[in-house]
């Protein structure tokens, strides 16, 4: 490996690129070697919240899970409450 992309969306399988492909708990894929896992602000629904952080603690009981992705933070648009709940939760894995 020659180079360390942290933060991406896409898995491109580069033999020299190690990635960190983000994935959100509803829409994960196992075959995708190293990721990191969270709800984006845009995507945090109280209904599936619960479901949701319990499959993000998990995803990252294994080794392949290396962070946490999203914190439900963005500056973008207005922060509920519930995603500055999001955050604290966020920071307890």
């Amino acid at each position: 490996m020659q180079f360390f992309n942290l933060h991406t969306h896409k898995f491109t399988n580069q033999p020299n690129v190690l990635e960190l492909v983000n994935q959100y708990p509803q829409e994960f894929d196992e075959s995708i070697p190293f990721y990191s896992i969270g709800i984006h602000p845009w995507h945090i629904a109280e209904t599936k919240l619960a479901a949701d952080l319990q499959i993000i603690e998990s995803k990252l009981q294994q080794k392949k899970g290396l962070a946490i992705g999203e914190c439900g933070l963005d500056k973008r648009i207005e922060i509920p409450l519930i995603c500055s709940n999001l955050f604290s939760k966020s920071n307890y894995f």
